[in-house]
């Protein structure tokens, strides 16, 4: 009795630790100034509140934004976790005014190393994307049907990691959206006011019903997301001051005294009457295999009124920031040249901007039509080392695992990789790893037939 009451507080423990370190990771990503053990520790008591958190320059990075962020703060942030009943109710997150202020990244100063780094995670994210797309005939088959399954086999975090984010709760209350533009258009700079009184992600069954406890689905999840006092403002910048360039202020009480006394001069607003949306998502969950046969992702919105009040002027702002989007992608590539001085008093640089754009265009488009023999044999070296290497990598009997120093190398020669190259020497990798598979299948066939003859 004794060593059973021990084990038990030992397995309540391990969860505790476990479930605290998954929030403290996630948060991480993207709250600036958060005590990691702190948190771990507050968690074990089932409810954690937070105050005056910054968010992190860098938490928008992994969606590829044209955006960067300039300043942000959460005013409260509120876990709840049900240890007592851990896997029959839902953990809940909720958020409290939230101010943030953002700018086009076509206005920033280039950073090489942080460039570096959104170029991995964009990098990471289409490999992700990849994998769980890739179709069963490029998978290596099992070998007989005793073979433990993903879910079987995954060990105890990543299931614990699945629950926890397929029966979150999320509401974020009060929040404040600037977008400040003055690079767009020079001599037409706006503002963006984005507010919302609530905005809510439910866990649901099939038939979008919230009772706890109904919604385990294996292959799908279903969130009911409620859009609540949704308004819209676009102002002349002039008019509404700008708060890009108080960023730097230390005290977060002063930062959000500035920011509440220039939302009270917003004046232009687009939308007249708030806004309430409820949106219907369907996801299919990475860790399950992609149903190529449906979307990954499907949403449903459904509102009663939508009105919305243009002038000539905000329209037109409208279409300027549509075109810097459309165009982000192509004209980022660019940014690593652009002066952080005006036009006026400084043509010599601007001039030289414009030299070294459509020199690396240039460039671009000799790379992509001269072909030489020295570069196709470089790059048929390197795909023959990296399929090697991977398929070493993929943990199978028949072949030597990686040692620390060549893992190492393998990382090293995919930062030097784009993502398609990538993507198509693994394509080629899983391809003979199923060859291999079935061939060591049929060389031990006769051994088996041996043995029982």
């Amino acid at each position: 009795s004794y060593s059973f009451c021990t084990l038990l507080v030992y397995a309540n423990g391990m969860l505790e630790r476990w479930v605290a370190s998954i929030f403290s990771s996630y948060l991480g990503r993207y709250i600036k100034n958060l005590d990691r053990h702190g948190l771990q520790v507050s968690m074990w008591s089932g409810e954690v509140v937070l105050h005056d958190l910054e968010l992190a320059p860098e938490a928008l990075d992994e969606f590829d934004l044209p955006v960067i962020i300039d300043k942000g703060i959460i005013g409260q942030l509120r876990i709840e976790i049900p240890w007592k009943h851990f896997y029959s109710k839902t953990c809940k997150v909720e958020v409290s005014d939230v101010q943030l202020v953002v700018q086009p990244i076509k206005g920033t100063q280039w950073d090489e190393v942080h460039e570096r780094k959104k170029r991995r995670l964009r990098k990471q994210t289409q490999l992700r994307i990849f994998e769980s797309t890739r179709t069963s005939s490029l998978q290596p088959a099992p070998e007989n049907e005793e073979e433990p399954t993903n879910e079987e086999s995954e060990g105890f975090g990543s299931r614990l990691s699945r629950h926890i984010l397929s029966t979150l709760q999320i509401s974020i209350k009060n929040a404040v959206l600037r977008y400040e533009d003055s690079c767009t258009d020079p001599r037409r700079p706006v503002v963006w006011t984005i507010r919302t009184e609530e905005l809510s992600a439910i866990p649901t069954d099939a038939e979008w019903r919230t009772n706890e406890g109904a919604y385990k689905s294996v292959s799908q999840m279903y969130r009911l997301c409620k859009l609540k006092g949704l308004t819209l403002a676009i102002d002349h910048l002039p008019v509404a001051p700008r708060l890009t360039g108080v960023s730097k202020i230390s005290s977060l009480d002063k930062w959000k005294e500035i920011m509440s006394a220039s939302s009270t001069l917003i004046s232009q607003r687009c939308t007249p009457d708030p806004l309430d949306v409820e949106l219907r998502v369907t996801t299919q969950p990475s860790y399950v295999a992609l149903d190529l046969s449906h979307p990954k992702n499907t949403v449903d919105a459904s509102f009663k009124c939508l009105n919305i009040r243009l002038k000539r002027w905000q329209y037109d702002a409208i279409n300027r920031t549509a075109r810097y989007v459309a165009d982000f992608a192509m004209l980022d590539k660019f940014r690593q040249f652009r002066p952080s001085t005006g036009v006026k008093g400084d043509a010599k640089n601007w001039w030289l901007f414009a030299y070294k754009c459509v020199r690396l265009v240039g460039a671009e488009s000799r790379m992509r039509t001269h072909v030489c023999w020295e570069k196709l044999k470089r790059r048929r070296e390197l795909k023959e080392l990296y399929i090697q290497m991977y398929k070493r990598s993929q943990n199978v009997p028949w072949r030597q695992p990686l040692s620390e120093d060549e893992t190492a190398h393998l990382a090293d020669v995919e930062d030097h990789l784009d993502a398609e190259s990538i993507i198509y020497f693994r394509r080629l990798a899983y391809f003979q790893l199923r060859m291999e598979r079935e061939q060591h299948k049929d060389a031990a066939m006769p051994e088996q037939k041996k043995e029982g003859g």
